[in-house]
């Protein structure tokens, strides 16, 4: 059974609730206990573990009691929480079935880079990246993908997440084509 955020979130401000009850009754050990058990049964997968975010990603939610695997480009890698998953190429011989939720820190972040070699670039962050959340989709993973203020033209301080996008590099048009594939998608899967 898969959860939306909204159900996540009040699950979250029940627990909250719950536990400032169990402190008036002196019982927060017990929360605690309830808090890692509903978190360990949670699969996760962060793909691009080795970026900076990922690495982060996957540190928080082991501190969380998540049940965290990553992947990495790296072929020769030995940490068995991570399996070989390269954008570039990928081969899509993970299980993501087993995963509750995939986390996207993948891609190429250099904007210059995605000038250069708009092909490249464009087929990992974008091609490849669509086919691999429909693929988590259709293994039932939701996915959170990891979007950037470059799809904005940076005419603004701030933007809202309702603001039309207008981005002015490659890699900003790249994580558009994401973003409109995703907002194409059920919002309880993406």
């Amino acid at each position: 059974m898969r959860r939306s955020l909204e159900q996540i979130q009040a699950d979250k401000k029940a627990l909250a609730e719950e536990e400032k009850q169990a402190l008036k009754e002196n019982k927060k050990e017990s929360i605690q206990l309830t808090s890692e058990h509903n978190n360990s049964s949670k699969s996760v997968l962060v793909v691009g573990a080795n970026s900076q975010i990922g690495s982060a990603t996957i540190m928080y939610l082991q501190k969380q009691s998540y049940n965290v695997s990553g992947t990495t480009r790296n072929v020769q890698n030995k940490d068995k929480n991570l399996v070989h998953f390269d954008l570039s190429n990928p081969s899509y011989n993970t299980n993501f079935s087993k995963y509750d939720y995939v986390i996207i820190c993948a891609g190429v972040t250099n904007i210059e880079q995605c000038e250069s070699e708009p092909e490249i670039c464009e087929r990992i962050n974008s091609t490849n990246t669509i086919e691999l959340i429909d693929r988590c989709v259709e293994h039932k993973s939701f996915v959170i993908f990891l979007s950037s203020n470059a799809v904005f033209d940076g005419t603004k301080s701030f933007y809202k997440y309702t603001d039309p996008t207008s981005p002015i590099t490659k890699y900003g048009e790249f994580k558009v084509s994401v973003e409109k594939h995703i907002q194409a998608l059920s919002s309880s899967k993406a």
